[in-house]
C-alpha cells in the first residue's frame, strides 16, 4: 500500500529580497554593459533589443516574486533570455579585446543558466509518497527515502502533513489540495501502524 500526496513546494523562495535583487542586478548590469559596449552604434536593432531586455529586467523586479509562484515557466523564460544576453555580451567583449569584462559576463551568463535549472527543479510538483518502506520525498538534486524508523509520528490534519522525526526535527508541509476525510483517515491509520511497528 502507498499514498501520494501533492504538497505546496517548500523549495520556493520565502523572501522577496533575493529574487528582486537578482533581477535588479541583472537589469542594471545589462544596461551598464549596453552603454559601455557602444552596441547601439555598432548594431542599432540588436542594441535596441538588448536595451529593452535590460530595462525589462529592472521592471520585472517588482513582479518577480508573484510570477515565480504563479507562472514559473514565465520566470524561467526571463532567466534564459537574460542568460543569452549575458553570453552575447561576453562574445562581443571578447571580440573587442576586453577580456576581463568578457570573462565576468560569461560567468554571469553561465550562473543564470544554473539558476534557471534550480528554479525549474523547484517548479516541479512536490509529491511525497508514503509507502511500505518509509517516506519518499523529492529533493533539489536527489530523491531520498526516510525509513519509518526515522519517524516518531506522521499525521495529516487540517490540510497539514506533520512529520515528527526521531532527530527531534518536525516538518510541517501544506497540502496543495484538500483530501477527503476517508483518505485522510486511511493515511493516518497507515502511518500510525508503520511507525508503531518500528518502536
Amino acid at each position: 500500500m502507498s499514498f501520494s500526496l501533492e504538497l505546496r513546494n517548500p523549495y520556493f523562495y520565502k523572501k522577496k529580497i533575493p529574487i528582486a535583487l537578482l533581477h535588479f542586478s541583472a537589469g542594471f548590469l545589462l544596461l551598464i554593459t549596453w552603454n559601455e559596449s557602444n552596441l547601439q552604434t555598432l548594431m542599432p536593432v540588436l542594441g535596441s533589443i538588448l536595451f529593452l531586455i535590460g530595462f525589462f529586467e529592472l521592471v520585472y523586479t517588482f513582479f518577480a516574486f508573484k510570477i515565480l509562484h504563479k507562472s514559473p515557466k514565465i520566470n524561467g523564460l526571463v532567466r534564459i533570455v537574460a542568460s543569452i544576453a549575458f553570453l552575447f555580451y561576453a562574445g562581443l567583449l571578447f571580440k573587442q579585446k576586453d577580456t576581463s569584462f568578457a570573462i565576468f559576463m560569461l560567468i554571469i551568463g553561465v550562473l543564470f543558466i544554473f539558476i534557471y535549472y534550480i528554479e525549474k527543479k523547484w517548479a516541479r510538483p512536490f509529491v511525497i509518497e508514503l509507502n511500505e518502506s518509509g517516506v519518499l520525498f523529492p529533493g533539489t538534486f536527489k530523491t531520498p527515502l526516510v525509513p519509518w524508523k526515522g519517524f516518531n509520528n506522521v499525521v495529516l490534519k487540517d490540510n497539514i502533513l506533520t512529520l515528527d522525526l526521531v532527530s527531534n526535527k518536525v516538518m510541517q508541509l501544506e497540502m496543495k489540495s484538500v483530501e477527503d476525510n476517508e483518505k485522510v483517515n486511511k493515511i493516518n491509520t497507515f502511518c500510525s501502524e508503520k511507525t508503531a511497528q518500528e518502536r
